[in-house]
């Protein structure tokens, strides 16, 4: 203690609190600094973990890893940066394996699970082509409000994919909207214009 300081140095807002900390951390203050180290030195492991299967092309597992090193870690920016960077590698790929699944299913002729197999990638990654098939899955299915909007996000998603064309065209002219489905199909024609 110090004879010459103010009582407010050793006192929170003119009230001794002292009882009141300890009773809230009754455990010696070296061992809470020995728990925040461990937890930082398991943030530590999963990150470098996390950044070895990102190497290896092993997304889903870096992506989990570095969720973990997110959650021991804190805030920490280079957890967060290499987590985004996982995660979102992590969603292309198993947009890529519906997608592949589903284009299988679909040739054999199971549409039951091929067209929910094409939404789910076109949501995992909303990317021209997968749009476009859901656009289709979701005509096939008969929903015409959800074919028009998979539709509608592949065409703005990449203006110059024909397949995005043709798939909103085919779902204009099911909803009835045929002088709009044909303006879809001039576009595609002035795209690829052999493709008539």
């Amino acid at each position: 203690s110090c004879d010459n300081c103010p009582d407010s140095v050793w006192t929170i807002s003119g009230d001794d609190r002292t009882g009141e900390v300890a009773a809230r951390f009754p455990l010696p203050w070296s061992h809470y600094v020995r728990l925040l180290s461990v937890r930082s030195s398991h943030a530590r492991h999963f990150y470098e973990q996390g950044l070895q299967q990102l190497a290896a092309g092993q997304v889903l597992a870096a992506a989990a890893s570095l969720k973990l090193a997110l959650t021991f870690g804190g805030d920490e920016p280079e957890y967060k940066k290499a987590y985004q960077e996982a995660a979102e590698r992590s969603r292309a790929q198993t947009a890529e394996n519906l997608f592949k699944r589903a284009t299988f299913d679909e040739s054999v002729g199971r549409l039951d699970t091929a067209y929910p197999m094409y939404v789910q990638a076109a949501e995992a990654q909303p990317k021209a082509a997968y749009l476009a098939k859901a656009a289709e899955a979701m005509l096939g299915s008969r929903d015409l409000i959800k074919a028009r909007d998979y539709g509608t996000k592949a065409v703005q998603s990449d203006p110059t994919f024909v397949d995005a064309r043709i798939a909103l065209a085919k779902v204009l002219d099911a909803a009835g909207m045929r002088k709009n489905a044909r303006r879809e199909l001039e576009e595609a024609l002035k795209l690829e214009p052999g493709n008539a």
